[in-house]
């Protein structure tokens, strides 16, 4: 049974009904993705593919989930190698599933062919940040989005320091944090706020959210996180090994310096921006750790204290 309640049997007569399949597929559950979905592989005799179901709102809202498929499938229309979403007969991208007397909203996505290395090759790292750049810009001529998740001052600084401070014990600790807060502002805030070094990013680019084919094809997958703001906040989940010493791992420092060469190869980074990168590595930490507070229920306040405490030691050791 899934979560939602439903059987991998239900799901798949689902798929079959709904988008009209030729065949009633195989569904299989792979694992929980952000924002409390679930991601499930459909495998048909022509071909697999992937089927989410959404969690709770907003991100779990229609309106969300289809200015996400929308921006994909103009991604997928300007050359860009992304999992885009699979329309039902009628030609909607967001199908409703009946469960227990409500709905859970679901995309049926093609298939990211291939697999997935880290630490990447200097070629392949390349390729992702030259991909990055190329999917920014034709972002730029992206005009359909409705409601999207907005990376702005809130969303990276201020709730995730509101849901984080309150298990800081230690008062030298909270006003670290807030001035870190300060400090991760002021350096995005000299950055414009207008294209192309704001707009649409995908908010989770790193090595597991892209896969390389044997014949050297990449394509891009899960853009739950997509929205809008700085283009180089895109750069923090593949350079998250800037945030301690797992960037002296072999390999690991040069596929970072690669991915960011290969991006400035299609567009160049403002200064500001490249000034910014440390800033938007320790904004997705915070982010990270208030969207986890935020979502996990199950948490004890002591394990929150004991990671606070952790965290906080690690932002000291990488300064800004």
């Amino acid at each position: 049974m899934t979560e939602q309640g439903l059987s991998v049997d239900a799901l798949a007569d689902f798929v079959f009904t709904t988008y009209g399949l030729a065949e009633r597929p195989a569904v299989t559950h792979i694992r929980d993705g952000q924002g409390q979905s679930r991601i499930f592989r459909v495998q048909t005799d022509a071909e697999p593919l992937i089927l989410r179901l959404y969690g709770p709102q907003p991100a779990g809202s229609p309106a969300w989930i289809e200015s996400e498929a929308a921006w994909l499938r103009f991604l997928q229309s300007h050359g860009c190698h992304v999992a885009a979403p699979l329309a039902v007969p009628g030609g909607d991208l967001v199908a409703t599933l009946p469960v227990a007397g409500d709905s859970t909203y679901a995309v049926l996505f093609t298939f990211a062919e291939g697999t997935v290395e880290w630490p990447p090759t200097p070629a392949q790292s390349e390729q992702l940040g030259a991909t990055l750049a190329h999917l920014h810009q034709v972002s730029d001529g992206f005009t359909g989005a409705g409601p999207v998740r907005h990376y702005d001052f809130a969303e990276l600084i201020e709730r995730p320091l509101s849901r984080m401070l309150p298990f800081v014990e230690a008062a030298e600790d909270r006003a670290y944090l807030q001035q870190l807060g300060a400090q991760i502002a002021q350096t995005l805030g000299a950055i414009p706020q207008t294209a192309p070094f704001h707009g649409m990013i995908h908010g989770d680019v790193h090595q597991g959210n892209a896969h390389f084919t044997s014949a050297g094809e990449l394509m891009l997958f899960d853009f739950t996180l997509c929205g809008r703001g700085w283009r180089i906040y895109d750069f923090a989940g593949f350079l998250w090994p800037l945030r301690d010493d797992s960037i002296e791992a072999p390999g690991v420092r040069t596929a970072c310096d690669h991915f960011v060469a290969g991006y400035q190869s299609v567009r160049p980074l403002d200064p500001a921006e490249l000034a910014a990168i440390p800033a938007c590595v320790k904004a997705r930490d915070l982010w990270e750790a208030g969207d986890w507070i935020a979502t996990d229920s199950t948490a004890e306040p002591a394990v929150l204290r004991d990671w606070m405490r952790t965290l906080v030691a690690r932002f000291r050791q990488t300064p800004l």
